[in-house]
């Protein structure tokens, strides 16, 4: 927030954007709750999980670190009771982004996918998407460090390359290994969740002509950088995941991901070192939200109405 222009956010921003909890209470301009008038999405004790869009929290400066929220119901979905409230609340942002990149992808059953910081938030949760896309006839590799490898294996890679082997090694760079290792059977698509100019300047020599490339953080083609060879390269190639408006909408999809019962058939994301960050938060702590559309919640609970 500090690096944003306080003439483009609110003077003072709490920090963050996911949460979850328990709905505190809810308000709407045109329901009389205790009454049930007026159908409302969310009740009082409801488990919730929300993200605050940058539209909202930059004019408004709400923010997740704090004991009360206020934001509109529209941010917020049910939590799916299998999953706990840090599961669920570490899966919203990348886990949105990842679904996104992997719908942009094109993955299809038996495609050969690659996804570059695979051991990160969002390279975990799209390891675990790309792998259930391809299918068991798919290939999926990882580029991860070394320390997580044995992480990145067990969500479902096929093959997990540890980039510190060639970070200094000018003759067989990460591009230059992937191009010797893949260029006679290139990969469909390229998830990159980190933004590796270099990996995505140089793909032509491992992503196949009609592949997409989708990533996070690579820059287009310009003057200044690097462009790609004439080859048919998608369109979509250059495209920038995670704009607000789709990443909205996927909200009730990965909620559906994380709730075991919802689908026997269906993959369940799991939060990276999700014991690591344990719920330290009193009972009396509490998570409000309160809005046009919205409501107030409760520690680890949250509140919204249709």
């Amino acid at each position: 927030m500090a690096l944003i222009p306080t003439f483009l956010r609110n003077k003072t921003c709490i920090p963050e954007m996911d949460l979850s909890g328990t709905v505190h209470d809810v308000w709407h301009p045109h329901a009389t709750i205790e009454s049930n008038t007026t159908s409302t999405r969310f009740r009082k004790g409801d488990k919730i999980i929300a993200m605050i869009p940058a539209s909202h929290a930059l004019p408004t400066g709400s923010g997740a670190l704090t004991e009360y929220v206020a934001l509109p119901a529209r941010f917020a979905v049910h939590k799916p009771p299998q999953a706990s409230f840090a599961d669920a609340a570490g899966c919203l942002l990348t886990g949105m982004t990842a679904h996104q990149q992997v719908v942009e992808a094109g993955l299809r059953p038996g495609h050969r996918v690659l996804v570059n910081a695979a051991s990160g938030g969002i390279g975990t949760m799209a390891v675990q998407m790309a792998r259930h896309a391809v299918g068991p006839e798919g290939f999926v590799v990882g580029i991860c460090s070394a320390r997580n490898v044995q992480l990145v294996e067990s969500l479902g890679a096929d093959v997990a390359i540890d980039y510190t082997q060639h970070t200094n090694n000018k003759n067989n760079s990460l591009p230059a290994h992937l191009a010797q290792t893949f260029h006679t059977n290139p990969f469909d698509a390229i998830i990159d969740t980190l933004g590796h100019q270099s990996l995505y300047a140089n793909s032509p020599a491992y992503l196949a002509p009609s592949g997409t490339y989708s990533s996070v953080g690579i820059k287009p083609p310009r003057l200044l950088h690097p462009c790609l060879p004439p080859r048919r390269v998608a369109d979509e190639a250059q495209r920038v995941v995670a704009r607000e408006p789709l990443a909205r909408r996927r909200r009730p999809s990965l909620a559906g991901r994380l709730d075991d019962g919802a689908d026997a058939g269906a993959s369940r994301a799991h939060c990276r070192d999700a014991a690591a960050w344990p719920d330290t938060r009193s009972p009396g702590q509490r998570l409000a939200l309160r809005g046009r559309q919205g409501g107030i919640c409760q520690a680890g609970r949250a509140a919204c109405t249709r």
